[in-house]
């Protein structure tokens, strides 16, 4: 579920922060391959039909169709500078601390927590460094992926995928 300053929604997604050094998204395809045990994925669950028979689902994935999920949607997706990236977040908690006096005080205050921690990650990628960074939500039903298998998948058994090697970064966020 994700909160917002003025409502509640219940579409959920996952974001994945992709931090690495090289020269454009093939580089990165290349460093996903490189840690391809990270994004496989299965899943069993249960869905029912229109005429409420349940019905057993079982779905995986693995590197080559996150990569070729990427892909699908590159156009869409821009690489930002690191440097750029972390301004976000520091911007984003100059926001959060403008709710120090209202209801979002408690759930604002965790979310600077988390976004320090972030901050603190892609420092330390770029002084190994990492130069890039492209951000991408998977999601059940929300997102370029939604209603998919992959959005599901990844939005679902994918939120723990988090990896900080010196070549590449990943970083997940539950978006709910």
């Amino acid at each position: 579920m994700k909160i917002k300053s003025d409502f509640v929604t219940n579409s959920s997604s996952t974001c994945f922060l992709f931090a690495w050094s090289g020269k454009g998204k093939k580089s990165l395809y290349k460093l996903m391959e490189k840690y391809g045990n990270y994004f496989f994925l299965q899943t069993k669950y249960s869905d029912f039909t229109n005429d409420f028979k349940v019905v057993k689902n079982e779905i995986s994935c693995n590197v080559n169709d996150v990569v070729a999920a990427l892909k699908s949607i590159s156009r869409k997706t821009k690489i930002v500078p690191i440097d750029k990236k972390i301004e976000e977040y520091y911007e984003d908690i100059r926001t959060l601390k403008s709710y120090k006096n209202s209801r979002l005080n408690l759930y604002s205050e965790s979310l600077i927590y988390k976004t320090l921690s972030r901050i603190a990650v892609l420092t330390y990628a770029k002084e190994l460094g990492i130069s890039n960074v492209l951000e991408v939500c998977f999601g059940d039903n929300d997102g370029p992926f939604a209603g998919t298998e992959i959005g599901l998948i990844m939005d679902y058994e994918g939120r723990n995928i988090e990896l900080l090697s010196n070549d590449l970064v990943i970083l997940t966020e539950q978006r709910r």
